[in-house]
């Protein structure tokens, strides 16, 4: 699900991404500002900033100057949520194993894998095995053979195939796994802070003027659970309250509606089977 630590790594990862372009960061390689940025979510250390901003600044330091970047949440959320979420897929489903149809023979194939429901519907009847961790295709398909065998006598497996007596009717050879669906339980907007810290007001510039492009280009967030969030510019301060020792800030502020989502595993659909029941008799039927 989408939190908001979810919302101040990605912006932290946006802000890196444009400072380090070639991947490398901090905190001992230059940035494409100049000096050397760490970036991370959360509040900055004062000892840290004590022991960081005033590197390179004082005549004869020649190493590379140092500003802090920070994401931070900026007051409390509002309530955005507007209307009821349905189910998304995130990850579809990606069964490696195959199953053809010869007659009446199955062969199987591709590359075993746990958790993939291999279905045969034979005779009118569903028979359906789930790969564990450690089997193979001939061990799938003798388990799957013997399974049909307790119903229709005479099916028999030989290597990745399942063979059925002469008279069976096969009507379909399916495989299905498991993917990942999300929905949303609710919007919430907030502020957040990419708060820059430096040692002089020509680094916090510097520093800023590739940070505010960054991330008030793109107007969509993509989140880890795949919803994208709304990012809108809110404003800028200044502030140097600190400079007598040595700090010199400016805070971004960018609104952010997300998603708060939860996730389950959901199965594909390998056998649809119906269970009927009439006035004067039990049936169940199943359909290929």
């Amino acid at each position: 699900m989408a939190d908001l630590s979810d919302v101040m790594n990605v912006l932290a990862q946006t802000v890196e991404a444009a400072l380090y372009p070639g991947g490398v960061s901090g905190p001992t390689a230059p940035s494409v500002a100049g000096p050397i940025v760490p970036v991370y979510p959360g509040w900055p250390n004062p000892q840290q900033l004590d022991k960081d901003l005033p590197q390179g600044l004082k005549p004869g330091d020649s190493r590379t100057p140092i500003v802090h970047v920070n994401i931070y949440p900026w007051k409390a959320d509002r309530n955005t949520t507007r209307y009821m979420e349905t189910w998304q897929v995130q990850a579809a489903p990606a069964p490696t194993i195959t199953a053809a149809i010869n007659g009446v023979t199955v062969t199987l194939g591709g590359t075993p894998g746990p958790g993939q429901n291999i279905a045969i519907l034979a005779n009118g009847l569903a028979f359906v095995y789930q790969t564990v961790s450690g089997d193979t295709l001939l061990s799938a398909a003798a388990a799957l053979a013997a399974l049909i065998n307790a119903v229709i006598p005479g099916t028999t497996s030989s290597g990745a195939q399942i063979i059925l007596p002469a008279t069976a009717r096969i009507a379909a050879a399916r495989v299905g796994g498991s993917g990942v669906a999300a929905k949303g339980i609710r919007n919430q907007e907030r502020i957040f802070m990419a708060g820059i810290w430096a040692g002089s007001p020509a680094l916090r510039d510097a520093v800023a003027k590739v940070v505010d492009p960054a991330i008030s280009t793109p107007r969509f967030l993509t989140l880890p659970d795949g919803y994208a969030a709304r990012i809108i510019y809110h404003g800028s301060a200044l502030n140097d309250s600190e400079q007598k020792m040595g700090i010199y800030r400016r805070d971004l502020l960018y609104s952010v509606d997300y998603a708060t989502t939860i996730t389950e595993e959901e199965w594909e659909v390998v056998v649809v089977q119906q269970n009927i029941t009439p006035a004067n008799a039990p049936e169940t039927s199943v359909y290929a």
